[in-house]
């Protein structure tokens, strides 16, 4: 996942998409080697650089694969995103949702909720925070 969908992988699949030929309004940026991330992306998305909109596209789609996974080996009620991407906020939300109801089996009406972490880009760190607490600070 951290390969093709998180803040990072945008960035770097921009970078290597660039380097192979492909047009993009980051160009410029990417052969002067100068610094980019998932922001700036998304910023050439919405001024309509097409190389961008796929990119999220393809990052999107991947993190519905990945969901209608958990959900068909857990089958959780709720599925929370956190990370670098979603300072995309509701964009993220609607496009993964998009592509997860696209991509999710119709057998069973039992989709997970999808929704963006609270704590922010640093839901990972609290929660690994909290589990080795419950694990190890109590004793």
């Amino acid at each position: 996942m951290e390969r093709y969908a998180s803040a990072n992988a945008v960035a770097e699949r921009l970078r290597e998409a660039v380097e192979a030929g492909e047009p993009s309004s980051l160009r410029p940026r990417v052969l002067a080697g100068e610094p980019f991330d998932a922001r700036d992306v998304l910023a050439a998305r919405a001024a309509g650089d097409a190389l961008a909109a796929r990119i999220w596209e393809e990052t999107c789609y991947y993190l519905a694969l990945t969901i209608t996974n958990i959900q068909h080996l857990f089958n959780p009620e709720l599925v929370v995103l956190s990370g670098g991407l979603i300072n995309a906020g509701p964009l993220l939300l609607e496009t993964v949702q998009r592509h997860f109801e696209q991509v999710s089996w119709k057998i069973a009406p039992d989709a997970p909720r999808i929704a963006l972490a609270t704590l922010g880009t640093d839901a990972g760190t609290i929660g690994a925070a909290a589990l080795a607490y419950e694990a190890y600070g109590t004793k």
